[in-house]
């Protein structure tokens, strides 16, 4: 069971129990008994550490133990297993493999008698990839199951059509299922399929589907700002036949200072377009001399599947329109100034008591050599009066001129 040593060391050779004794000179001491029992576990330690894996995979954990003698063994096959949420991880109590189920998070746990150690094992979810829509094209107006077709999906993906979350029915790994309204394809279009796993991982996938029909871009064009009785330039805009074969048979401009051309030749109808086919418009924007201020509108092409419109506007400013005769001095370019009131009395009671006070007369614009006109665009609605200097090449003025006759802008 033992051996001991001439200076009493004792070494545990077996388990079990024996007697010790001294002698010395023929004297024996009394025996006592000397036991030899196995080396106590005293700690754990699991390992890997809080590692992270992806949902359907496996991971091998080991426990390692620590013993009164100073000695470490691997105790993996000696202790018991157990995972706090099999739903998330589910552990072999005896081999401490472990099954990843679903994205989240679980402690696994490796203890003996009462000693144990932990760690915290993260499943991350597949990001999920989709690969087809069926059908890939939809008729508008008409409510649809729409098939998604993928892979790496679960019961926890999430659905969206154009950026609306809809119930997704989990079928499998590779489908999911989506109901559609026919809100959700009252219009045609391109619109995206978006399939999101959740965290922890995940992550989303897109695909487009075509809601068949005509459609017009950019759904808008704004022409800002443009003095009366121009004309703006053009802005573009695309017809689109999606999803399918289509005619288009007119158009109609709700307001008559839009017009609407073809980008290089009248159009012409009725206008074949093949599905995925796109034919360029151009529109300008003519307000009424005159008649300053905000204008709408819109062009309504018709097709023999639907019609599109694009809505339209434009500000239209008023034009002040000044001429002089020129300065008997040579070399000479000029510069104008402005003295008006949304109120006409007192315009005229401020702009021509005194034409020369330059608190009454604004600078606003200075004319190149020359030049005999200016166009104020600038100016809102109310009564003016305009000068006139004339300045050499340092800048010095001869005295302003007379007062305009008045301009009132409506």
């Amino acid at each position: 069971m033992a051996t001991i040593s001439s200076a009493g060391l004792a070494t545990g050779v077996a388990l079990g129990s024996t007697n010790i004794s001294a002698t010395e000179n023929g004297v024996a001491s009394t025996p006592f008994v000397l036991t030899v029992t196995g080396a106590v576990l005293q700690s754990i330690v699991v390992t890997p550490r809080n590692p992270s894996i992806l949902k359907g995979s496996t991971q091998q954990f080991t426990a390692t133990g620590t013993f009164s003698d100073g000695s470490a063994q691997d105790v993996t096959g000696f202790v018991t297993w157990v995972s706090s949420d099999p739903t998330i991880a589910s552990v072999n109590p005896t081999t401490g493999l472990t099954t990843a189920v679903k994205g989240g998070g679980a402690t696994i746990t490796a203890a003996q008698n009462e000693v144990s150690s932990s760690t915290t094992l993260t499943i991350n979810n597949l990001v999920p990839s989709v690969t087809s829509l069926s059908p890939n094209v939809l008729p508008i107006g008409a409510a649809q199951t729409l098939t998604i077709n993928g892979s790496n999906f679960d019961n926890n993906s999430t659905v969206t059509y154009n950026g609306v979350p809809h119930v997704a029915t989990f079928v499998s790994a590779n489908q999911l299922t989506v109901q559609l309204n026919s809100v959700d394809v009252a219009m045609p279009g391109l619109f995206p399929v978006v399939v999101t796993n959740p965290i922890p991982g995940g992550g989303s996938s897109t695909a487009i589907i075509s809601v068949a029909g005509l459609i017009v871009v950019p759904s808008v064009l704004e022409f800002g700002l443009v003095p009366d009785g121009s004309i703006s330039a053009f802005q573009t805009g695309t017809l689109l036949a999606v999803g399918t074969d289509l005619t288009v048979n007119s158009l109609t401009v709700s307001n008559n200072v839009f017009s609407v051309t073809g980008s290089s030749s009248p159009l012409q109808f009725p206008i074949q377009l093949g599905a995925g086919n796109s034919l360029q418009f151009a529109v300008t924007f003519n307000p009424l001399l005159d008649s300053p201020g905000h204008m709408s509108g819109s062009v309504t092409f018709k097709s023999n599947v639907n019609s599109a419109t694009q809505t339209l506007s434009g500000t239209g400013t008023s034009i002040v329109q000044l001429t002089w005769q020129p300065s008997p001095t040579p070399n000479v370019y000029y510069k104008v100034y402005r003295c008006g009131n949304t109120s006409p009395l007192i315009a005229d009671a401020t702009c021509l008591s005194n034409p020369r006070d330059d608190s009454d007369y604004i600078y606003i614009a200075s004319v190149g050599f020359g030049i005999l006109t200016y166009t104020d665009l600038a100016a809102p609605s109310g009564k003016y009066y305009y000068l006139v200097t004339a300045a050499d090449t340092n800048g010095e003025e001869s005295d302003k001129s007379s007062a305009s006759n008045p301009a009132v802008v409506p």
